[in-house]
Parts: C-alpha cells; sequence; structure tokens
C-alpha cells in the first residue's frame, strides 16, 4: 500500500511547480485522496485521513532549501 500512495504523490506533485506545490497543497492532498481510494477499496483498506506534510530537497536538489530561505528572508524584511 505504500507504494500505491507514493505512486499517487508522484503522479500528482509532478503536475506543479514547487512554489504552487507548497502553496497549493490542500488540493494536491484531494488530488492524491482521490488517486489513492480506489486503489484501497481494491485492498479492502479505506483512507481515514491523508497530509502533505513537508516537502525535501534529494540528494542533488537544493530548490526546497533555496526557496525556504528566500521566504525566510522576505518574511525578516516585512516583518522587520
Amino acid at each position: 500500500l505504500s507504494t500505491v500512495v507514493r505512486a499517487a504523490v508522484r503522479s500528482v506533485t509532478v503536475k506543479y511547480d514547487v512554489s504552487t506545490a507548497r502553496a497549493e497543497k490542500d488540493l494536491m492532498e484531494d488530488e492524491i485522496k482521490k488517486a489513492v481510494i480506489d486503489n484501497f477499496s481494491g485492498w479492502g483498506v479505506s483512507l481515514i485521513n491523508f497530509q502533505l506534510v513537508d516537502f525535501y530537497d534529494t540528494s542533488d536538489s537544493k530548490i526546497i532549501s533555496n526557496i525556504s530561505k528566500r521566504r525566510e528572508i522576505e518574511t525578516r524584511w516585512v516583518w522587520g
């Protein structure tokens, strides 16, 4: 079942660029739930809750870290 969830997460998240994905987590969660529910029902399992908690860089990428740093800087500038 974890493979089913990972595949659904991948198939949904590749549709979005990183900034949009971070901003639209709720939308992506709904899409992932829809993708997973049918597969789970075939196993006799029901999905109770699903949440995207965080985004991480891969070993060869720093995209997420760089966006987070940029937001920290913007927040400091705005809030002083």
